[in-house]
C-alpha cells in the first residue's frame, strides 16, 4: 500500500496548517492502524484459503490412492499400482507444503501434526492391502481392509480437516471483529477532530469511504469462501456417502439399491437408475432399484449403441438432456414424465460396466459441480459393481466346490496352483494317501508320485499338458504317505479366470484302482489261459476231424464200390446194407466237415473271398442240393421271384451257399408233410434293431420262412449256439450236431453281415440272411462295386487291424529282441541300465501304437489322422522316454540310435510274423508304423531338450 501512505503524509501536511497538530496526528495514525489491521485481514483471508486448499488437496491424494488401490486388489492390473503410487507421493507432496506454509495467525501446524499419522496410517493400510492380494486373493484383501478399521481412520481424517476449517472460519470472525472494533475508535477519534477542523473532516470521510469499501470487499471474499467451503464439505460428504455404500455392500443386488439412494441425495435429484451390460455384451438390463418406480421397468433391455441410453454408453463424456420429452430417441427404460436427465457411462479400463443416470421432474437443469461429482460417483461406483460381481462369482465357486469336494470320500480332490502347489484338499485325501493338511497344503503335488516319475518330471509334464488342453486322464502308480503304492487314476483340469481365461490353477481328482488293476490282470490272464485252450480245442479239432474225415472218405467210396456190383452181384439185402452204410459215412463227413469249420472259424484261421455276386446263384445252387429230400416230405418251395431279381451282395459265394443250404435244410427238416417253405430276396437301408450289423449303407437279405413247429422267443438265441438242441421231439426226430446254424451266423459276421431269426411257437420260423449289398453299376473290369465304401472293405484294404493285432500278440518278443540289440550295439549307454529301466517306456510306447492301429482299423477310417496327429499317450510317453534317456546321460545322438533299432525291430516283426490275410497290406502297415514311430522320435527329442534345459537352469531352444 505505498501510495495510500503517500495520501496520508499529503494530508498529514494539508490538515497541519488548518487544525491542531496533535489532533491531525492522531487521526493519522488510528487511519493507518486501520488500513493495517485490513491488510492483515486480508493477507490472513488469503493464507487460510491456501491451508484449506491444500489439506482438500492432501485428502483428494487419499481419496485417488485408495481408489486405485481397491481398483488393483479387484481386478489385479498392474496400472493401477502406477497411480497408486503417484497419489502416494502426492500425499507426500501435499503434507511437505503445509509444513513448509507460515503460520499468520492460524494454528494449522498443530492440526497438521494430529492428522499426518492418520493419514499415514490410511496409506499404510492400502499397502499392506494391496501386498495381500498380491499373495493370496480378492477376497482376503478385501476382509483385510474392511478388519483393518480403514473406515474410523478415513473418518477421522475428514474430522481433523472439519475441525481445521471450523478452526479457521473462528479466526476469520475474530480477525473481522477486530477490524470492525478498529473502525469503531477511529469513528470516535475523527469526531473529535472533526470538531476542531470541518476540512479535515471532510478529507476523512473520502478517506473512510474508501476504507469502508476495501472491507465490504474482504467480506464479500470472506462469504465467498465460506460458500464454497460449504459446497466442497457437501460433496465430499456426499462422496463418502457413497464410498460408504460401495465398501459395506458385497452382494450385488443390495449395493445396486444401495446407490440408486444415494446418488440423487448427492447431486440433488430426484431419481436414479442403474443399467448393466447383460452377459452377451450386446444389451443394457435396467436393474432393480431402491424405490417401487423402479419396479415397472425392472428387466427392459436396450440395446447398446441405439437410443439415449446406448448412446451414452458408447460415449466417455457425461450426457445432459435438458427437455428430456422432446428428444427423438427417449428409451422404454427412463420414467416417462422425467424432465431432465444427466447420464454417465460406468466404466473400467478395459471393459463396459453400464449406464447411470439422474434426472429430475422439474426443469432444474445440473451444474457444472454435479456433473463433476456424478463422474467421481461413477468411477467409484464401477469398481464396486465389479468387484461385488467378482466377489459373489467366487463364493459361489469356492461353496460349489466345498460341497462338491467334502460330499466325496472316496476320492482325492484338491486344488493346485499354477506352480503345482497344494492349496485345498478334501478328506478324501487322508482316506486314500494317509497324507493329512499340514503334509500336503503348500507343497508340490508330486509328493504323490513315484520317485522315477519325479526324476522323469512326469508331473512338471502333466500340467504344461493341462495347461495346453484343459484337461488330462491318465493312469499309473500313486504314493502313500507310509510308501506304500497304489494305482490311481487321475483327471487334471485346468481352472481359468471367468473374465479372461487366464490359468489360476489345477483341478485333481484321483481315485484307487488298485483292486480293478488286479482284477483286469487277473482277467487279462484268465482271457489269455482261455484263448490258449481254446486254441488247443480248435487246433485238436482241426487235427482230427481231418484225420477221420480221410478214413471216411475210403469207407464211403468203397461201399459205392460194392453198391455199383464191380465185384460181383448183391442180393437186395446186401444192397440195402450198403446204402446205409454209405449213407451213415456221408452223414458222418458232414458232421467233420461241420466240427472243422467251426474250428477253423474259433482258431481265425477261415478265410473269405468277399467278391460281388447273384443272390439267385447261391439260392438256385442250395435248393438243388435241398429239392429231393423237400420231394420227399411233398413240401412246397416259393420261390418268387428270386431267380428273376437281380440282388447283389458283396461275400464269399461258396460260404453264403453254405449257409442257405443250412438255413433252407434246416426248414425241410422242421416243416411237416404238405408245408410250404417261402424264400424271399431283396435290399433294404434299415435292417430290424435285433440284427448286429455296423454301418448305416444299404443291405442285401435272403428270408426263409417255413409252416414248422416254430420257435419260442425266449429260446431264439439259443439255436445259434453250438451243439445246442432245443429240447422237442421234432428236433431230436430231424438229428444233426447243432452246429449247422452257429457256423452260419459266424460266417456271414465273417463276411459283414449276420443271420438273425424272427420265429412264435406254431407259426414256423423265419431266418434272414444279411449281407452288404452291391450296385449294379459296373467297374473298368466290369464287375459290380458296393453302393457306399464299406468299412469292412477299408479295414481289409488297409490291414491296420490285423497288423496292430499282430504287434499286441507279440509285444513281448518284440521288447526283448529290442533289449538285445541296445545292448548289442550300444554297449557304453546300456551297460549301467537294467533291461527294466530299458524296457520301461518302450513297451508302453509299443502297446499303446497298436491299440491305436486296431482302433482306427475296426473303425475303418483311413490312417492320415492318426499319421498326422498320433496318439496324445504316445506323444506323453515318447517325450518321457527323452526326459529319462537325458537322466542318465544319453546325448541327441544315442537316442536317434536307439528309435532306428525299435523301427528296424517293429518292422521285421511284422514281416516274420506276417499272416494271408495281413500279407497283401503289408508294406501298407510298416510305413504307417514307421511314420509314427518318426513322430514319436520327435517328441522324444523335444523330451530330451526340454530335460538338458531344465538341468542347465536355461530355456529350451
Amino acid at each position: 500500500m505505498p501510495h495510500k501512505r503517500a495520501m496520508l503524509t499529503t494530508r498529514r501536511k494539508i490538515t497541519t496548517g488548518l487544525l491542531a497538530g496533535v489532533l491531525v496526528g492522531l487521526a493519522g495514525l488510528i487511519a493507518a492502524r486501520t488500513v493495517s489491521r485490513s491488510m492483515e485481514a486480508a493477507e490472513w483471508t488469503t493464507h487460510a484459503r491456501e491451508v484449506v486448499a491444500r489439506f482438500e488437496y492432501v485428502l483428494n491424494a487419499v481419496n485417488s490412492t485408495e481408489m486405485h488401490a481397491e481398483s488393483f486388489i479387484i481386478t489385479g492390473d498392474e496400472a493401477h499400482l502406477t497411480s497408486f503410487e503417484e497419489g502416494a507421493r502426492a500425499i507426500e507432496s501435499g503434507l511437505r507444503t503445509l509444513h513448509h506454509l507460515p503460520t499468520v495467525g492460524s494454528d494449522h501446524q498443530h492440526h497438521l501434526k494430529r492428522v499426518e499419522p492418520l493419514i499415514a496410517r490410511k496409506v499404510s493400510i492400502m499397502r499392506q492391502a494391496v501386498e495381500l492380494r498380491r499373495r493370496e486373493n480378492v477376497v482376503a484383501a478385501t476382509e483385510f481392509i474392511r478388519n483393518s478399521g480403514d473406515q474410523s481412520a478415513a473418518a477421522q481424517i475428514r474430522y481433523q480437516i472439519n475441525q481445521i476449517q471450523a478452526y479457521e472460519l473462528a479466526m476469520l470472525e475474530k480477525r473481522t471483529h477486530e477490524k470492525r472494533m478498529a473502525l469503531r475508535w477511529a469513528l470516535f477519534w475523527i469526531g473529535a477532530a472533526s470538531l476542531l477542523a470541518l476540512l479535515l473532516v471532510s478529507l476523512m470521510v473520502v478517506y473512510m469511504r474508501r476504507d469502508m469499501a476495501l472491507l465490504r470487499t474482504t467480506s464479500g471474499e470472506r462469504d465467498d469462501l465460506l460458500t464454497r467451503e460449504s459446497e466442497s464439505r457437501a460433496a465430499l460428504e456426499a462422496i463418502q456417502r457413497v464410498v460408504d455404500a460401495t465398501l459395506s455392500h458385497l452382494a450385488l443386488d443390495e449395493l445396486l439399491k444401495e446407490l440408486m439412494v444415494r446418488v440423487p441425495e448427492a447431486v440433488d435429484a430426484d431419481c436414479a437408475s442403474i443399467l448393466l451390460v447383460t452377459r452377451d455384451g450386446r444389451k443394457l438390463e435396467v436393474c432393480e432399484g431402491g424405490n417401487a418406480a423402479d419396479s415397472a421397468r425392472f428387466g427392459v433391455k436396450v440395446d447398446i449403441g441405439e437410443g439415449l441410453l446406448g448412446r451414452i454408453a458408447g460415449g466417455a463424456e457425461p450426457v445432459v438432456i435438458r427437455d428430456l420429452p422432446a428428444a427423438a430417441d427417449a428409451s422404454p427404460a427412463l420414467p416417462p414424465d422425467l424432465k431432465t436427465l444427466l447420464g454417465v457411462a460406468l466404466r473400467l479400463p478395459d471393459k463396459l460396466i453400464g449406464v447411470m443416470y439422474v434426472g429430475t421432474f422439474d426443469d432444474r437443469e445440473f451444474t457444472g459441480s454435479e456433473v463433476n461429482l456424478l463422474m467421481l460417483i461413477a468411477e467409484r461406483a464401477s469398481t464396486a459393481i465389479e468387484r461385488a460381481r467378482l466377489y459373489e462369482a467366487e463364493r459361489r465357486r469356492e461353496e460349489h466346490f466345498r460341497l462338491l469336494v467334502d460330499g466325496v470320500s472316496d476320492h482325492a480332490m484338491f486344488i493346485l496352483g499354477r506352480k503345482g502347489e497344494v492349496k485345498s484338499w478334501n478328506p478324501g485325501v487322508l482316506r486314500l494317501t494317509g497324507f493329512d493338511e499340514a503334509d500336503v497344503v503348500g507343497k508340490h503335488f508330486s509328493v504323490f508320485y513315484t520317485p522315477t516319475d519325479r526324476a522323469d518330471g512326469k508331473p512338471e509334464l502333466v500340467l504344461r499338458t493341462v495347461e495346453a488342453s484343459d484337461r488330462v486322464a491318465e493312469e499309473s502308480w500313486r504314493v502313500r504317505k507310509d510308501g506304500s503304492r497304489f494305482w490311481g487314476s487321475s483327471v487334471i483340469t485346468a481352472v481359468r479366470d471367468d473374465t479372461d481365461g487366464r490359468l489360476v490353477g489345477f483341478a485333481n481328482v484321483t481315485r484307487d484302482l488298485t483292486e480293478r488293476k488286479r482284477a483286469e490282470q487277473a482277467v487279462l490272464a484268465a482271457k489269455e489261459a482261455a484263448e490258449d485252450a481254446n486254441r488247443a480245442k480248435s487246433q485238436f479239432l482241426a487235427t482230427m476231424s481231418h484225420e477221420i474225415r480221410t478214413p471216411l472218405n475210403s469207407i464211403s467210396g468203397y461201399a459205392e464200390l460194392l453198391e455199383l456190383e464191380l465185384k460181383g452181384p448183391l442180393n437186395g439185402e446186401q444192397k440195402g446194407y450198403m446204402q446205409r452204410v454209405r449213407a451213415s459215412s456221408q452223414h458222418l463227413l458232414s458232421l467233420v466237415n461241420e466240427l472243422l469249420d467251426l474250428a477253423k472259424i474259433e482258431a481265425r484261421q477261415l478265410q473269405v473271398q468277399n467278391v460281388v455276386s447273384r443272390v439267385s446263384d447261391a439260392a438256385a445252387a442250395a435248393l438243388s442240393l435241398t429239392y429231393p429230400q423237400a420231394a420227399a416230405k411233398k413240401i412246397t418251395v416259393a420261390r418268387g421271384d428270386i431267380a428273376k431279381k437281380i440282388v447283389l451282395y458283396i461275400g464269399d459265394s461258396r460260404r453264403v451257399e453254405q449257409i442257405l443250404l443250412n438255413l433252407i435244410s434246416n426248414a425241410v427238416k422242421f416243416t411237416p408233410e404238405g408245408g410250404t417253405i417261402t424264400l424271399e430276396s431283396g435290399t433294404t437301408p434299415r435292417p430290424a434293431d435285433s440284427v448286429q450289423l455296423k454301418g448305416s449303407d444299404d443291405w442285401a437279405f435272403v428270408r426263409i420262412t417255413d409252416t414248422g413247429p416254430g420257435i419260442s422267443s425266449a429260446q431264439a438265441d439259443a439255436v445259434f449256439e453250438p451243439f445246442v438242441q432245443l429240447d422237442n421231439t421234432r428236433t431230436r426226430v430231424a438229428g444233426g450236431t447243432g452246429l449247422g446254424l452257429t457256423i452260419s451266423r459266424r460266417l456271414a459276421r465273417l463276411m459283414g453281415g449276420d443271420v438273425s431269426v424272427n420265429c412264435e411257437v406254431g407259426t414256423g420260423a423265419q431266418f434272414t440272411l444279411w449281407l452288404p449289398a452291391a450296385s449294379p453299376v459296373a467297374t473298368e473290369d466290369g464287375a459290380a462295386v458296393p453302393l457306399p465304401e464299406r468299412r469292412s472293405r477299408t479295414r481289409n484294404a488297409t490291414g491296420l487291424a490285423e497288423g496292430g493285432m499282430l504287434l499286441l500278440s507279440n509285444v513281448n518278443e518284440l521288447i526283448q529282441r529290442h533289449t538285445r540289440k541296445l545292448r548289442e550295439k550300444m554297449p557304453a549307454q546300456t551297460a549301467a541300465l537294467s533291461d527294466t529301466h530299458l524296457e520301461s517306456h518302450v513297451a508302453s510306447f509299443v502297446a499303446d501304437l497298436a491299440q491305436s492301429l486296431i482302433l482306427i482299423g475296426e473303425a475303418g477310417g483311413a490312417a492320415s489322422g492318426l499319421i498326422r496327429d498320433g496318439g496324445d499317450i504316445q506323444r506323453l510317453i515318447a517325450e518321457r522316454h527323452g526326459a529319462e534317456r537325458q537322466s542318465v546321460g544319453w546325448a541327441g545322438e544315442d537316442l536317434r540310435q536307439e528309435f532306428v533299432l525299435l523301427r528296424d525291430q517293429m518292422c521285421a516283426v511284422l514281416t516274420e510274423k506276417t499272416t494271408p490275410a495281413l500279407q497283401p497290406t503289408l508294406d501298407n502297415v510298416v510305413e504307417v508304423v514307421n511314420r509314427l514311430v518318426d513322430k514319436a522320435e520327435r517328441a522324444s527329442m523335444r523330451g530330451l531338450q526340454l530335460a538338458a534345459a531344465a538341468a542347465r537352469g536355461t530355456a529350451a531352444v
